[in-house]
């Protein structure tokens, strides 16, 4: 239960961040940090999950592999989709132990107990497990990796913003549509968005207010907090990106014409509303039909056939 936006703006050379902090796990709860995680000073992480204490378990055993990486090449910039690839490796891995204990351990089998004896079990036991297997579902868990590297950078530019989103460990690059969202929220997130007609090419400005918007658009969900948490990143040499707060000072300026907007909206369905009300008392009361008999709609007639041609065929040339 949460809502996690990005957009690119600026042809790539800005890219926002907008989240909540709201945590699902035994219970709801707003957390005291933010949701948006720098894995290098370039590339960061927002994620949301129906089981928080295992989405921790991914981003720790990420940021351990990233730090690792790091440390043994430190000149060489890791690119966000290499990230987002790792991501999806370490969920896969949970599931695969998440299987081993929940599905071949009762047995008293492990991965590798079970692969090198499956061809002497029975037929009927050995389907039975690779059904399990296929059938098992970790809770539900998505991520967006973002950030800036120099892959797909113009000669004239350093670096290009990217968004990759890993949902229950399916990957895709959202860097062409210039957003994405997830969580509970992202419903109303991407249809604000989209109704916005959101890309790329668009301005940082515009950018960071669609962010803004689509993320108290979300707030509509149930489960999704009200704080934000506004970040943005742009190149910064010698790094390909670079991340910073938006500032307070933005956010209560959006904040306050959120709230305006909210108020012109709300005005506008009542003036229309009272304008309908005025329209439908000025028409006519159509007779009642006597009992409970539906009114005879027109039976549609064939049209009469033309002398010395087919039913219905109409002469001419």
């Amino acid at each position: 239960m949460t809502v996690c936006v990005a957009t690119i703006g600026d042809n790539g050379q800005m890219l926002i961040l907008a989240a909540d902090r709201m945590i699902t796990s035994l219970a709801q709860y707003q957390s005291p940090s933010p949701k948006v995680f720098s894995l290098t000073t370039s590339i960061a992480v927002m994620w949301a999950s129906d089981d928080v204490s295992l989405q921790t378990v991914v981003h720790n055993r990420l940021q351990g592999e990233i730090n690792a990486k790091v440390v043994a090449a430190p000149a060489t910039w890791l690119e966000v989709e290499q990230v987002a690839r790792l991501y999806q490796q370490q969920y896969i891995r949970l599931r695969h132990e998440m299987v081993e204990h929940a599905v071949l351990q009762p047995f008293g089998l492990t991965w590798t107990t079970f692969l090198a004896t499956e061809q002497s079990l029975s037929e009927t036991f050995s389907e039975q497990v690779r059904a399990s297997i296929g059938q098992y579902q970790l809770p539900g868990m998505s991520a967006l990796i973002v950030g800036m590297d120099k892959k797909g950078a113009a000669p004239d530019t350093q670096s290009q913003a990217h968004i990759y989103k890993v949902s229950d460990g399916e990957i895709s690059c959202h860097d062409a549509l210039g957003y994405a969202a997830i969580g509970s929220g992202s419903f109303h997130a991407m249809s604000h968005l989209q109704k916005a007609g959101h890309g790329p090419a668009l301005s940082g400005e515009e950018a960071l207010l669609a962010a803004y918007l689509a993320k108290r658009r979300g707030e509509a969900s149930a489960g999704v907090g009200a704080k934000t948490d506004f970040y943005y990143f742009q190149p910064r040499p010698p790094y390909p990106g670079f991340r910073q707060e938006v500032g307070g000072d933005i956010t209560e300026l959006l904040g306050k014409e959120y709230d305006r907007l909210l108020r012109a909206e709300a005005q506008a369905a009542k003036k229309t509303e009272r304008a309908l009300r005025e329209l439908l008392n000025q028409r006519g009361q159509p007779p009642i039909p006597p009992g409970q008999a539906s009114v005879p709609s027109p039976v549609p007639t064939q049209p009469a056939p033309a002398a010395g041609g087919e039913p219905g065929a109409a002469g001419g040339d």
